[in-house]
This record gives structure tokens, sequence and C-alpha cells, in this order.
């Protein structure tokens, strides 16, 4: 399977972003997607590089996190008549220690999210994800991904997801992302 890119080409020394999607909801444990990467480096033959990632899906908050959000998922609506374009959020703190986090993975979309970056031990923080756009963006699953100050560096991710509603008065058409 071939997918689109910004351009068919990498220079010698140059990047270009990648997106790789897990749509985990048929999934209960650890999965893994391999893909291809074709390469010209050999004048004779093209050469094939696989990136292997691997993920593991938890259907719950594992409760070893360091911090917890409530909620644990964020979804927005476009809808005739009603538009939920914002969530409050809350992250808390159940260590002992002070701890802080950058935001290392986000959806490339108009969305702000604004919480406080530093948590007191045992404490807790409250905050926004708000899609800031005049008008109704397309259907899409993605996330945010938090990486803390903790000694290892935990991981939290929090997936985000729009559903648009089309259509006038009665007659009204889902367009959702696939996967539903």
């Amino acid at each position: 399977m071939s997918v689109p890119l910004e351009r068919d080409y990498i220079a010698p020394g140059d990047s270009l972003p990648l997106e790789i999607i897990f749509y985990s909801s048929r999934y209960t444990t650890r999965i893994y997607k391999a893909p291809a990467i074709y390469t010209n480096e050999d004048s004779v033959a093209t050469i094939v590089r696989w990136v292997k990632l691997w993920a593991t899906v938890c259907s719950t908050i594992d409760t070893i996190q360091p911090i917890r959000p409530e909620p644990s998922k964020v979804s927005f609506l476009y809808a005739y008549g009603s538009t939920i374009d914002s969530a409050n959020i809350t992250l808390r703190n159940v260590t002992d220690e002070d701890i802080s986090f950058e935001i290392v993975d986000r959806p490339d979309l108009p969305i702000v999210f604004e919480v406080p970056s530093t948590i007191k031990a045992n404490n807790l923080v409250t905050g926004f994800i708000k899609i800031d756009s005049d008008t109704a963006i397309a259907a899409f699953k993605k996330s945010f991904t938090l990486e803390f100050s903790d000694s290892a560096k935990s991981r939290l991710t929090i997936p985000l997801k729009c559903s648009n509603y089309v259509g006038t008065g009665g007659d009204v058409n889902l367009s959702e992302c696939p996967g539903d």
C-alpha cells in the first residue's frame, strides 16, 4: 500500500513527516506495524528499509501512571444546531513529587491545549482543549501525547475525536472517521 506524501523524494540529510495511524479499537494487547521505505541508496537495486513500530493498547487508564486525566479522551461535535468545540480537562498528580510535562506530539490541526505545565504533588490542575476555528473542520481521530518529568519519563496519550453531523432539520447524515 502506498501513502500520499507531500513529495516523493528525500535528498540526503533531508527529512519528511510521515504519519502512521494505529486504529486500536479492535486490539486489546500489543500491536505492530512495519511500513516499508524504498530507497535508491544502491545504484543497482532498490533497497527496502523496514520501520518497526510497536504499541500497547490500554483499554483503561493505567493505574501506575503518575498523572491521571479526566476525561481520559475528548470528543468534539459539529451538528445542526449544536456545536461542542471545547472540553475541560483535569490532570491529577498521584505522586509525592511535583511533576511538569511537555507536549511531545500533537495533531496538525487548529487545536489549543491550555493546561498549567506543572502539577504539584498530590494535586490537580484544570484547563481545556479547544478547536480554534471559526468553521467546522473535517471529522478526525487524533491525539496529544504528554511526557512527564518523573524518573521514568512517563508518557500519556489523550485521544481526540471530532464528529460532523451535516444536513438541515430532519435530514441529518453522519460523517465519521473510519473504524467507528
